[in-house]
């Protein structure tokens, strides 16, 4: 069967900082290997609809109409959704934690409803985290840049929230991230290095195996810890 995935995504997404294309290059490369070894010519298909920059709402805002465009007869497979880096861009966002938090929720349920519409499989991938003191001014795209731990951190608590609540497939990355060092998988402190996108891939690929095999991967089975607003 010749299955259609699709990535909503920011520069992560993308490969920013791997020379390998980033993990979700590696996840289309599995998919085509995959399909060799089987002896067949098709295979299962990633679209890496990424867009460097994107918030949630960006994401809301294009992923009805770029689902439809790539969905085979019965409807789009799986897609996954890795979201939320930009959230907690200080520069733009000009609101608390509790409206940023408040906002990335309404657009997360708004995603799973543009997904149901177009009879997709959902799987969100939890955030990253941030090595403040690591973070390049060098490599920031704006004057006044900043991300905080805190803040990714308060994102990710509500996704796991989300997805516990609505019985959603994700992908937990954060713990993971910081067990490996953020010093040894992060570029420039934020973002994932060549050694990041591989853990993301080597994270990723079984809970998508799965899912298109039709089971229900990685569902959180307990709430996030809460933690008091600043």
């Amino acid at each position: 069967m010749n299955r259609t995935v699709l990535l909503f995504g920011d520069g992560i997404g993308i490969g920013q900082w791997d020379a390998q294309g980033g993990w979700a290059a590696r996840i289309s490369r599995d998919l085509m290997a995959t399909a060799m070894q089987h002896g067949t010519r098709q295979s299962d298909t990633l679209y890496n609809l990424s867009v460097d920059g994107d918030t949630s709402h960006d994401v809301v805002q294009r992923m009805h109409a770029e689902s439809l465009a790539r969905a085979r007869e019965g409807g789009v497979n799986v897609t996954l959704v890795h979201i939320g880096l930009q959230n907690a861009f200080h520069l733009t966002r000009g609101s608390s934690r509790v409206e940023m938090c408040q906002m990335y929720e309404a657009h997360l349920k708004q995603m799973a409803g543009i997904c149901a519409q177009v009879r997709s499989r959902l799987m969100f991938i939890g955030l990253i985290g941030a090595d403040e003191e690591r973070f390049d001014p060098g490599g920031r795209a704006f004057v006044g840049e900043e991300y905080r731990d805190a803040d990714l951190a308060a994102l990710n608590r509500t996704l796991v929230e989300f997805c516990f609540e609505q019985r959603h497939p994700l992908v937990q990355v954060r713990d993971e991230f910081f067990k490996a060092g953020l010093d040894h998988v992060l570029s420039d402190g934020v973002r994932p290095n060549t050694q990041g996108h591989q853990l993301l891939h080597d994270l990723v690929r079984e809970p998508l195996t799965q899912l298109l095999a039709g089971g229900n991967p990685s569902i959180p089975t307990e709430r996030p810890t809460p933690q008091p607003a600043p």
